[in-house]
């Protein structure tokens, strides 16, 4: 009988529930001593994220030992800064920032409550770019707490390899493009991250809902999309209940790790099931969900990495990603957020952001590029070299080669993926950049030139570019490409 265990602490009340420690420490009173078991505790409170420092000692006593968990709170509130800026061959150009506040066990149970706000800026810097400004701001409230939210019928009695976490996030986006539109995006999401061993981390969103609806749309906007019937439907309001999972596996090895990431996402098909059980055929099309059509759709996304360690401090990085969204059952395209672009800091870096595609389709309106040049299948592929000039600064050299294209047809002439004609499809480029490493993250300038062009520019052969000069981008950003 008594007291099994103490909890001492400064202040007027204990600044961390004690059931919140105690669920991560696998050695129990009365219970076998297990190294094993005192290496996992320490690493489970370790990736709490809200202990700056976490240390068990044993102590041994006549016939057993005492434990003694020593825990320093990390300092309450931890502010992100992030910022970049892209100049485009365009003529325009502009910044993007982002700010982050989290407050670390916020509810004196483990959780971290975050606000996020990033802006970008896009506007005219030479005379023939148009007097524009574009902007995107994006706003969330997410609240991370370190345990399973499920109902107990539905909890797993296993152990992890961290302690599994419940993420509920709200965001509401914002983009003007001036002159065309200003769309609204509202979302809501549910979030389960368990980890099953050191390489094996599982992503569960049973629900997440995007409302994206048109705000305001100015005359030029609605004479462009009139040309379009799939561009009417494709920008239009939308519902957007769907589900999402995703694997990650990270390899061990410190000298060549690998890494890759699948995702199978699905929406609307729970909706189009209750709309066919009230009467509506499932084939039928723009059924609604609150007098708003919603999206159905299947997404696979697959995303690998691999390094290769050439030196002390040099290396070369490969990097694969491959996206299709299918649209079937109450969706004839998919909805205009879900769609994939091409172009700047992080993957094709010698073209300006949505410069590409889809397939071998050009506009030459760069206000009108922003609608046009998505697709719903995207390949990427690159590879880089990392040397290590002096100190903290490294270099790089790469190669980007890629597209999207519209696999359901859109009506855009070469827009449509085709086996025959990949090889022209691909666009490629290549660039040097400096990389300087402040350790809580790297500052990167990337400048890239175009090697071939995947649209007819009025140059023939396979290094079809007009003009260098008009063939290059410079991208300022802050961490790696991939």
């Amino acid at each position: 009988g008594g007291r099994r265990f103490a909890v001492a602490f400064g202040g007027e009340r204990p600044p961390i529930r004690p059931y919140v420690l105690m669920q991560d420490v696998l050695l129990r009173p009365g219970s076998m001593f297990s190294q094993r078991s005192l290496t996992e505790s320490l690493s489970r409170l370790t990736a709490k994220g809200i202990f700056s420092s976490a240390d068990i000692s044993m102590t041994p006593m006549a016939d057993s030992l005492h434990m003694t968990i020593n825990c320093t709170l990390d300092k309450p509130y931890d502010l992100t800064l992030q910022a970049n800026y892209v100049h485009k061959t365009s003529g325009r150009g502009g910044p993007g920032v982002g700010i982050g506040l989290t407050r670390r066990n916020a509810f004196r149970r483990g959780e971290n409550l975050s606000f996020n706000l990033n802006g970008s800026a896009d506007f005219s810097i030479g005379r023939t770019a148009g007097n524009s400004t574009n902007f995107d701001i994006v706003a969330d409230v997410a609240l991370e707490m370190p345990r399973l939210l499920v109902p107990k019928f539905l909890k797993l009695r296993r152990r992890w390899y961290n302690p599994p976490t419940t993420v509920t996030r709200v965001s509401f986006e914002t983009i003007n493009r001036t002159g065309f539109f200003r769309r609204n995006i509202f979302s809501a999401e549910l979030l389960y991250n368990f980890q099953t061993s050191h390489s094996s981390r599982h992503t569960l969103s049973p629900l997440t809902i995007d409302y994206s609806y048109i705000a305001s749309m100015d005359q030029a906007y609605k004479d462009i999309i009139a040309t379009s019937a799939y561009m009417q439907v494709a920008t239009r309001d939308i519902l957007i209940p769907k589900m999402r999972y995703t694997y990650s596996y990270e390899s061990s090895s410190s000298t060549n790790p690998m890494a890759f990431s699948f995702t199978v996402a699905e929406a609307g098909t729970v909706a189009n099931i209750m709309r066919t059980i009230g009467g509506s055929g499932w084939d039928r099309k723009d059924k609604t969900m609150f007098k708003t059509p919603y999206s159905q759709f299947l997404k696979f996304e697959f995303d690998w990495r691999k390094s290769w360690r050439t030196g002390i401090s040099s290396s070369i990085v490969a990097h694969t990603f491959f996206g299709y969204v299918h649209p079937f059952g109450n969706s004839s395209v998919t909805p205009f957020s879900e769609r994939y672009y091409m172009g700047g800091a992080n993957d094709l870096r010698g073209f300006a952001t949505r410069a590409v595609g889809p397939g071998r389709a050009s506009y030459d309106d760069k206000e009108t590029m922003y609608l046009l040049s998505n697709g719903n299948l995207k390949a990427l592929m690159n590879i880089e070299y990392r040397p290590r000039i002096f100190g903290s600064l490294y270099g790089a050299f790469f190669l980007d080669a890629g597209n999207v294209w519209d696999a359901n047809g859109s009506g855009n002439a070469g827009a449509a993926f085709s086996w025959n004609n990949l090889a022209n499809d691909i666009a490629v480029n290549a660039g040097a950049g400096i990389r300087y490493d402040l350790d809580f993250f790297v500052l990167r300038l990337d400048w890239g030139f175009v090697l071939h062009c995947p649209y007819d520019n009025g140059k023939s052969g396979y290094f079809n570019i007009p003009s260098f000069k008009d063939a290059q981008c410079l991208n300022f950003a802050i961490g790696y490409p991939f």
